[in-house]
């Protein structure tokens, strides 16, 4: 994946980590149990009569909670909460509840891989960056599930189409390669490739593929847990009649520098875009762009991008799409691009490479976590 980057004139215009496993199919509760915690002073004023007290039961609390104008939670002692509580909280003595904003948020995977960095706050690891063993040990490990890529006897890029013997392949990598670790419940999603219509991989072939890896997997949303289809496109997505019936989550990554253009163009183009694409059962992923060019070859170049001011608007994009995805019941889950730095430039701009990773800023990396770590709450 290569940068593209809007405009403001376009936007006119293992085992020892099971405990905190985020588990495929979440709690239908709509409220989240944080132990150990409260978010001091972000109180509902004045305070409900139906709150108060600590010895009214969870279940009271939560009605009380419902029928109160403002509130977000509460705590084990009844205190009412207000909606500034989620960015506030901290250690206590008691337990907080709170609302769940969008039960379908569920995963935060990244393009690159660094298990020993993001673990504890990423819960899916993508086959675009690892394959298939380290996947496995990331789950040993940490417990991050997987979703892997499909191999390259699938799809040819290079020559713009499938491949001959593509089906055959496509029975083996489901049937012999995955179903164990399907079965397993650690593969819970395949990707199925990053722009292959941009590509020039005719929609009518992705749709074969998609609708042959569903017929291996079978029907989701039954008892048993069955892998979704997951795939990223760019912004020719837009000619597509819809999105195939067996692929489950779509993306389509578009980027700017101004982190604020960013989120709201984006938002814009998947509403008027790729929602009116979709069947009910489908959803979406968010690809926040948290890559930055190095200064030096800005430098070299005439240009000036500082690498505090780069990662400043990273954080500004970062927030306002985890807005948007509290917000919207479509959204399942993050895949910002890229995590890792690059040795070569990943831009079309002259002077700007994006070849910077989030990993060169800690804020933007300290953000990432955050996200992970709401998301991961948010499912248990």
């Amino acid at each position: 994946m290569t940068a593209r980057l809007l405009t403001v004139a376009a936007l006119l215009c293992g085992a020892a980590a099971a405990s905190s496993r985020l588990a495929p199919e979440s709690s239908d509760d709509p409220y989240r149990k944080v132990a150990k915690s409260d978010c001091n002073g972000k109180d509902v004023k004045p305070q409900p009569s139906c709150g108060g007290n600590r010895h009214l039961s969870v279940a009271v609390l939560e009605a009380c909670c419902d029928r109160t104008d403002g509130c977000s939670g509460f705590n084990a002692n009844g205190v009412m909460k207000d909606s500034a509580c989620t960015d506030h909280v901290g250690k206590s003595t008691t337990d907080l509840y709170l609302k769940k904003t969008n039960p379908n948020l569920k995963w935060l995977t990244t393009y690159d891989f660094s298990s020993n960095i993001t673990h504890g706050w990423q819960n899916l690891v993508s086959g675009d960056g690892a394959d298939l063993d380290a996947m496995l040990e990331a789950y040993k490990r940490y417990g991050m599930y997987a979703m892997p890529m499909l191999p390259d006897g699938i799809f040819n890029k290079s020559h713009h189409c499938i491949q001959p013997d593509w089906e055959a392949n496509t029975e083996i990598f489901v049937n012999t390669t995955l179903a164990p670790h399907i079965e397993s419940g650690i593969v819970v999603g395949i990707f199925m490739g990053d722009e292959l219509f941009a590509n020039r991989i005719s929609f009518s072939d992705i749709t074969l593929v998609s609708d042959k890896l569903r017929s291996l997997l079978g029907p989701r949303g039954g008892a048993k847990q069955t892998p979704f289809i997951y795939t990223n496109e760019n912004g020719k997505m837009k000619e597509w009649p819809m999105v195939p019936a067996s692929i489950d989550y779509i993306s389509v990554d578009r980027y700017s520098r101004n982190g604020t253009v960013e989120a709201v163009s984006d938002r814009a183009w998947y509403n008027s875009r790729i929602y009116p694409k979709l069947h009910p059962h489908q959803g979406v992923f968010l690809v926040p762009g948290v890559f930055a060019s190095d200064p030096v070859n800005c430098q070299k170049n005439n240009v000036s991008c500082p690498l505090k001011d780069q990662a400043e608007q990273i954080v500004i994009k970062l927030k306002d799409f985890l807005v948007w995805a509290q917000e919207d019941s479509k959204v399942v889950g993050f895949n910002p691009w890229h995590f890792n730095n690059r040795n070569v430039s990943q831009g079309y701009i002259k002077g700007y490479d994006d070849r910077l990773g989030a990993l060169s800023m800690p804020s933007v990396v300290d953000k990432l976590k955050e996200i992970g770590t709401y998301i991961i709450n948010n499912n248990q």
